[in-house]
């Protein structure tokens, strides 16, 4: 079944609204005093935020505490800080922190500063809704790139998927301020911008975010909504309008590289969430997802010296399982090589806070952002020029990929040096062309035109 069949099916049978008195938003930690209480806790299908040996953190509700405190487990009600989030800006911070401010943006308020950078900027922006969230607002997204012809790598970015985790909303505002502020007098910036196309959802969850709770205004966990490669669970994927506005943008495009923000921790997380690396992990993309989240924390002072995880990362699954998360349905349906970066143990820090994780995350953002200028180039073209959706394979993946419908284009990195990839398209003959991908930023776009089946 065709993946948009597929989706446009389980929107169709997606369940209902839950009870608010289902909702689960009250943290709790869960302490492990008995043997056997924490294979029990894993083996249930509770919503967890956190784990450790001794204890978990998990998002509940009434029913959620009945049967923890029923299966004698110790649980302890925790109450999560909001600070004052929402104040105004003072005229010295804004010349002392020109990108991120020591505040937090309400909706008005990212909604404005985004259609002001729209409006400083047409050439380099488009703002665009993904669509209406539960509550009727609009899901922002900034386009950022100067105008091309060619093909280019697309990255999405994306904050706020849990409303109560606002750091990322605040670093990815000010990572667009800051690239369309130095385009002109920092190179870096200036090659990002002209050699990719990125997309910025800073407030992905913005209802969650306005109640200043976890879950999306319909009381669902967005990071638990989405479809794992594995099609386990479907009916209960696809709920919230949030996370079909989101796969809707995964299926119309084709993002080299993504990445979404959470809180509670200082750590980059890498596929898989919902089952072991070991077996699954396309061969080649096992290298690349720890080297790229390890360039990300060794560049964050902070999470670079973490000691609870070395080198400032894990994978998904070794933290803690969890289905139904957007890393996996990104890397397991479209190839997208998706990290889950935690910014800030402090889910709510005070905005004092918000410049410094600024400084922590800057040059780690931007050299993420690079990474997507290096590996092979295809475009895939059929009889008079318009582009194919094709199918890409390589020597030793276990899965095809898809070249976008919208350009045909195809990205991915690739260990440096030469390689052999099979094209095929429906009304075409297979072919086999040779993929040179370079080490070094700057693509090198090939062109390919398969001959029509005769």
């Amino acid at each position: 079944m065709h993946r948009w069949s597929l989706f446009v099916l389980l929107l169709a049978t997606s369940v209902g609204q839950a009870d608010q008195g289902e909702y689960r938003n009250q943290p709790v930690e869960v302490v492990f005093d008995q043997p056997g209480q924490r294979v029990w806790l894993l083996e249930r299908d509770f919503e967890l935020d956190d784990l450790w040996t001794d204890r978990a953190r998990l998002y509940v509700n009434p029913l959620d505490l009945e049967e923890l405190r029923g299966a004698g487990l110790r649980v302890i009600e925790l109450e999560e800080p909001h600070p004052t989030a929402f104040d105004p800006v003072l005229a010295g911070d804004l010349v002392r922190f020109p990108y991120v401010q020591p505040k937090y943006h309400d909706y008005p308020e990212l909604k404005a500063a985004l259609e002001s950078l729209a409006e400083a900027h047409p050439a380099m922006t488009i703002l665009s809704s993904l669509g209406k969230t539960e509550e009727g607002r609009d899901m922002l997204a900034l386009r950022l790139g100067r105008p091309s012809s060619e093909p280019r790598p697309e990255v999405l970015l994306i904050g706020g998927l849990h409303g109560n985790e606002v750091v990322g909303n605040e670093l990815l505002l000010g990572l667009a301020r800051y690239l369309l502020a130095t385009y002109a007098t920092e190179a870096r910036s200036r090659k990002v911008l002209d050699q990719l196309s990125i997309v910025i959802v800073p407030s992905a969850n913005p209802d969650g975010t306005a109640r200043r709770w976890r879950s999306n205004g319909k009381g669902i966990d967005l990071n638990r909504d989405f479809l794992d490669p594995r099609r386990t669970r479907p009916r209960e994927a696809f709920r919230a309008l949030e996370s079909r506005n989101i796969a809707r943008l995964a299926e119309k495009r084709r993002f080299l590289l993504s990445a979404v923000f959470h809180g509670g921790e200082i750590v980059v997380n890498y596929p898989w969430d919902h089952r072991p690396n070991t077996t699954s992990l396309r061969p080649e993309d096992a290298e690349v997802l720890r080297r790229l989240s390890l360039r990300y924390a060794g560049r964050n002072e902070d999470m670079a010296h973490n000691p609870r995880f070395p080198g400032g990362v894990t994978s998904g699954y070794e933290w803690y399982q969890i289905r139904g998360g957007l890393q996996d349905y990104f890397y397991g349906w479209y190839g997208s090589l998706n990290l889950t970066i935690e910014v800030s143990r402090t889910k709510w820090p005070v905005p004092a806070e918000l410049p410094r994780h600024w400084e922590l995350n800057c040059e780690a953002l931007l050299d993420f952002l690079e990474q997507a200028r290096v590996g092979v180039a295809l475009q895939v073209l059929g009889a008079e020029g318009t582009p194919l959706e094709a199918t890409v394979r390589l020597p030793g993946t276990r899965s095809p990929l898809q070249t976008a419908p919208h350009d045909g284009a195809y990205f991915r990195l690739l260990p440096g040096g030469w390689h052999h990839a099979t094209i095929e398209a429906p009304g075409y003959r297979t072919t086999l062309v040779p993929l040179f991908s370079t080490s070094h930023p700057g693509h090198i776009l090939q062109i390919v035109s398969p001959k029509p089946v005769e």
